[in-house]
């Protein structure tokens, strides 16, 4: 899945449809943060390090995210129940539903909710390779391949569940 994950996200790199901060939102977070030199949490139900991946999203791809950690402060009570469902990435997002793509979606699932990002992954992956790729088997992808020429290639199917 991890590597399914991150040649799309290449894809998409070269494509111009992420950025490097993009990537870097998703593999480092707010790890390089500090909890003493950011903005309070305004909720104990935050955990540290979650609150670290809202305040580099904001900072990072400001775009999208630079009202995040307000909109968390504002809607305490939507943010808690969002992050307290079963599966929070199948759900609406508060105040930012309609602002955001399955990537981004992927980036507060990741934030908040780290043990359900490999879930809303599968929504980036699916999105962002080919579908005639996910769409085959990998024994159909294997034949469509080989097309009668160089049967000795090897093929190497990684992508889960497109």
């Amino acid at each position: 899945m991890l590597f399914a994950l991150l040649m799309c996200m290449k894809i998409q790199m070269q494509q111009g449809k992420l950025t490097t901060a993009h990537f870097d939102a998703f593999v480092k977070g707010g790890s390089a943060l500090d909890i003493s030199s950011v903005k309070k949490k305004p909720a104990n139900w935050i955990p540290e390090m979650a609150w670290l991946h809202i305040i580099n999203l904001s900072q990072q791809l400001p775009e999208v995210f630079k009202d995040l950690p307000e909109s968390i402060a504002r809607g305490d009570a939507e943010w808690k129940a969002w992050y307290d469902n079963e599966t929070p990435e199948a759900i609406r997002i508060p105040d930012f539903e309609d602002r955001l793509d399955k990537f981004g979606r992927m980036l507060i699932v990741r934030a908040l909710r780290e043990d359900r990002t490999f879930v809303a992954a599968e929504d980036v992956i699916t999105q962002g390779l080919d579908k005639k790729i996910c769409g085959l088997s990998a024994s159909e992808l294997g034949c469509s391949m080989a097309g009668g020429q160089r049967t000795h290639s090897p093929l190497v199917h990684f992508i889960p569940r497109c």
